[in-house]
């Protein structure tokens, strides 16, 4: 969940960038901010984390196009996510198991991230569980 405490945004202007928002100041207040759903902030947020071609595409899309979070996941998703990259992570999560002497909280986080770089996974929380647990050496 993102915060809902006051946020303040600072556009850097870009090389050779045109005006508009870039370079100025723009606070969301208090009252604003507790209104704004995540997925508002999401993707209100979201442009700013993009470079190239992926803020290319962005600009590329229709004003209003897309209106929630999971419309912005899914459309970046199956843009820039290949499916042979996907597929390889797919195999890494199934068989990721915890190495040698690596500590269970160590082993945790590594499950994490294998998770997050994989967004289009598709296991239920679950299933993520038993691939948790199986990936687990059993001294642990």
């Amino acid at each position: 969940m993102i915060g809902r405490k006051r946020i303040c945004l600072i556009w850097e202007k870009e090389k050779g960038g045109g005006e508009g928002r870039h370079g100025e100041e723009e606070e969301l207040g208090q009252e604003e901010a507790d209104a704004a759903t995540d997925d508002a902030i999401r993707l209100r947020l979201f442009p700013f984390t993009l470079i190239e071609e992926a803020k290319a595409w962005l600009r590329s899309l229709d004003p209003n196009s897309i209106t929630t979070w999971d419309q912005m996941r899914n459309q970046f998703v199956s843009r820039f996510f290949l499916p042979a990259k996907a597929d390889k992570l797919k195999v890494e999560i199934r068989t990721f198991q915890q190495k040698g002497e690596e500590m269970i909280v160590e082993f945790s986080e590594s499950f994490k991230r294998m998770m997050y770089l994989c967004p289009i996974h598709g296991l239920s929380k679950s299933k993520q569980v038993q691939t948790f647990y199986r990936g687990l050496n059993y001294p642990t």
